[in-house]
């Protein structure tokens, strides 16, 4: 008989294309707004770019992916959505990085990404501590603390807010650029029956 492993509970993470920016658009993201200095990187001043009329069809594009997302992974009952909350522009050039971390008070983030390094990644971090360390000869989904997710230009992904990520520093002569998001609820969720009836 043939062993099988299967995966439960998975956390998913979707992943699609976006329609490429044109070159002013890009120019306007990145070279044309403020910017903020963080610790590893610099972002957009502007916590709603996503808004700026030159952004309208990618803003679409996004809207229309967290529609398939909540259609092909959530398949609520109810009628809910996931309004976008916050969106700004992230610079990582050479030598910088951007350190783990997670989105509280969102529900759904994504990033997408405008230009990429070769063989350009994000790096996801499991959730819980190990309570046990047993190192692997050879790395899967199920082994592996960290995962680096491959990214490519005009690539756009999604995934729970809750889950921890990170970018390791930026070693080609190059800066990457991307723009990230976060989402809430809007909608009923839960249920009368067993008192946990929400309406956002």
């Amino acid at each position: 008989m043939e062993d099988i492993v299967y995966g439960l509970f998975p956390t998913p993470v979707f992943k699609t294309k976006i329609t490429p920016l044109t070159e002013g658009q890009k120019e306007t993201v990145f070279n044309n707004i403020e910017t903020v200095q963080q610790e590893n990187n610099i972002r957009s001043k502007d916590l709603f770019i996503l808004n700026n009329p030159c952004l309208s069809l990618l803003k679409k594009e996004v809207e229309s992916s967290l529609e398939r997302y909540k259609e092909q992974i959530i398949s609520p009952r109810t009628e809910v959505s996931f309004p976008l909350t916050n969106s700004w522009g992230i610079a990582t050039r050479p030598g910088e990085k951007h350190h783990m971390h997670h989105h509280p008070n969102a529900f759904l983030s994504g990033v997408i990404y405008l230009q990429t390094l070769s063989k350009d990644y994000l790096k996801f971090i499991r959730d819980g501590q190990e309570t046990i360390q047993i190192f692997s000869s050879e790395l899967n989904p199920f082994n592996s603390r960290t995962w680096s997710f491959p990214v490519e230009d005009n690539d756009l992904l999604i995934f729970p807010s809750h889950f921890r990520h990170a970018v390791d520093t930026n070693t080609q002569e190059k800066s990457r650029c991307t723009i990230a998001f976060n989402t809430w609820i809007k909608g009923t969720i839960g249920c009368k029956e067993v008192v946990s009836e929400l309406i956002l």
